[in-house]
């Protein structure tokens, strides 16, 4: 898949709805380059014919947004839910990062802004002085909404993947670290975190802005115990990889292709 023009970067909100396919992507719109983060979207009924659609989040100018960065899409009460990292010029990605909502109700053409944006801040970790946080990854398990978000403890220079619970997508609770990298083999930084079940296992796959890794572990009361670090992929090109489960209950992955 590639964009009808311009700028893409990584796959975001990959979803099965309704017997479609869905893939959202992060793209600028006027120019070949980086900047000014929009949302793309396409669909398709078979992962090889996509149709464009129209454009799914644009920055809130008017609200201080400059970039929709990277995010997920979930079904919240049969309603298609998008959850971002929202970014401006008095909102920086390394200290003023919030997370937004938005929703659509006519079968994901159309998407609005939740009006008492942001549903995430800084302010969920009390002292824990968290920079680069962004990308959530969201699931739901008994009828509670779990998030994960990629950045690191500043001063720590290790990436840490932060753990969060909610009752309905809008009022969010800091549970604690997920996982914080030993050292700094595995990144100052992680981005894009994605954490789900493959058999008896979990699997946690995050982006530290070089190669993209990850670890296979236990799971249990919210506690993540991991075994070693993998590279996924050892590719100069593949980064920000993002998975999806469909309606045969296949966990798909998708990667930001980057160009030479």
């Amino acid at each position: 898949f590639i964009a009808p023009a311009q700028w893409m970067n990584d796959p975001n909100g990959l979803i099965f709805y309704k017997g479609v396919y869905h893939l959202f992507y992060q793209h600028n719109p006027y120019g070949e380059m980086w900047g000014s983060i929009h949302w793309g979207h396409a669909k398709s009924k078979d992962l090889v014919n996509w149709e464009h659609l129209p454009i799914a989040l644009a920055p809130s100018v008017k609200k201080g947004e400059e970039h929709c960065f990277s995010g997920c899409c979930v079904i919240n009460n049969n309603i298609p839910s998008i959850i971002y990292t929202s970014i401006g010029p008095s909102k920086l990605p390394s200290t003023g990062a919030e997370q937004w909502l938005a929703v659509s109700h006519d079968d994901m053409i159309t998407w609005e802004k939740y009006s008492n944006n942001p549903i995430m801040t800084l302010n969920l970790h009390r002292n824990l002085d968290i920079r680069e946080w962004r990308d959530p990854y969201i699931w739901q398990n008994n009828n509670i909404w779990y998030a994960v978000l990629g950045g690191h403890i500043h001063k720590s220079r290790r990436g840490v993947v932060l753990l969060y619970k909610s009752k309905d997508l809008l009022t969010w609770e800091f549970l604690h670290p997920l996982l914080m990298g030993k050292d700094q083999k595995t990144g100052p930084n992680w981005e894009c975190p994605n954490f789900f079940p493959l058999g008896n296992k979990y699997i946690l796959i995050v982006s530290p802005h070089r190669k993209v890794i990850y670890t296979i572990g236990n799971y249990k009361n919210c506690e993540f115990t991991p075994n070693k670090w993998h590279i996924l992929d050892y590719g100069r090109a593949f980064y920000a990889p993002n998975t999806m489960l469909d309606n045969k209950g296949r966990r798909i992955m998708w990667g930001w292709i980057k160009g030479g």
